[in-house]
């Protein structure tokens, strides 16, 4: 059932607000497959404390799961921390049995639900590359995927992929990875996620050093319901562009 997330803020600088945290709220929320049902500023409280001048605002999310990887992932948690100091908000999530899908069709139900299961499965892959998990990690790659690695030879296949990262693991390096999405779209079986990334690397022998760079992911979804990734190809930022 479609789920809503209900914002109601009081906003102490407007300008800083809008041009800073909301902006960049607005796009991921977009990007994740929410819909703006409302936006606006001046409520006239009728009934109860605190609620005349403030700012509502309520998107419409597939259902609870799709919401909460918004509200959870770790591109919003990096957003928060923008309107702290300028605004004061209050967060309510909730469900409606006899709403619409988001779009008001089954196709945009199905790319909300398809954009969610994707931004699951990258949070999956930085969980298991986390822990070390690689039979986790092997089962996020189809079986012919393709994988191109920045400055380094084409990995053909699942097992050529995670023989890959065994290696590192192996090396003893602490290795942390950061990225926001820039970009996802789906078509039917397909989706398409343009990532920014920062890998923070820690070798047990010399200084640390980061790799920043952006990535080209092309997920399939399997016949269990699932993304998996099929295509991947890497490369640097360019001199002088922000890591993330």
């Amino acid at each position: 059932m479609a789920a809503y997330l209900v914002v109601i803020a009081h906003v102490d600088d407007r300008e800083a607000f809008m041009g800073g945290y909301a902006r960049v709220a607005a796009a991921l929320v977009t990007r994740m497959g929410g819909r703006y049902l409302l936006r606006a500023p001046g409520a006239l409280g009728l009934e109860g404390d605190g609620l005349d001048g403030a700012s509502v605002v309520v998107s419409q999310w597939t259902d609870m799961a799709a919401l909460r990887a918004f509200w959870e992932s770790e591109e919003y948690a990096r957003i928060r921390p923008l309107r702290e100091g300028i605004a004061r908000c209050k967060v309510l999530a909730l469900e409606s049995p006899d709403a619409p899908a988001v779009g008001g069709d089954a196709a945009g139900h199905n790319r909300a639900a398809a954009i969610a299961g994707i931004v699951e499965a990258g949070e999956r892959w930085k969980s298991s590359y986390a822990s070390g998990d690689l039979v986790a990690m092997r089962d996020l790659y189809e079986p012919d995927c393709l994988v191109s690695p920045n400055a380094a030879p084409l990995l053909k296949g699942g097992d050529a992929v995670i023989d890959h990262f065994a290696r590192h693991a192996r090396s003893g390096n602490r290795v942390e990875v950061e990225s926001t999405i820039e970009s996802i779209e789906v078509e039917g079986a397909f989706g398409y996620q343009v990532l920014r990334f920062v890998m923070s690397i820690a070798p047990s022998d010399h200084d640390a050093y980061q790799i920043a760079g952006r990535t080209l992911l092309v997920y399939k979804r399997g016949d269990d319901g699932n993304w998996r990734v099929w295509r991947d190809m890497d490369n640097s930022l360019a001199p002088g562009e922000a890591v993330i």
